[in-house]
């Protein structure tokens, strides 16, 4: 009987063993969730930063597009006039 509860004593303290360390892989594996999980946000936000930045170019270049066009009627025009001029 003592050599039995010696066996139940042993198996019970490997399984006592056995669940700490799959405690303690448990909380790693929370505690890298936990990481990748503010990582991902980071990263989000970062992107729909970039989102807004692209959209600001992309107005921005529309105008430029706008005023160049603007520029070069104007030019036309002037060249126009000028043409009625003899040096």
């Amino acid at each position: 009987i003592s050599a039995i509860i010696q066996e139940v004593n042993s198996i019970v303290g490997d399984m006592s063993e056995s669940v700490e360390d799959q405690s303690q892989a448990t909380q790693k594996i929370a505690t890298n969730v936990i990481k990748t999980h503010s990582v991902v946000a980071d990263i989000s936000k970062d992107i729909d930063e970039v989102k807004l930045v692209s959209g600001e170019i992309s107005q921005s270049s529309s105008r430029i597009h706008q005023k160049a066009t603007e520029l070069n009627t104007l030019a036309e025009k002037m060249k126009k006039m000028i043409s009625h001029f003899q040096i």
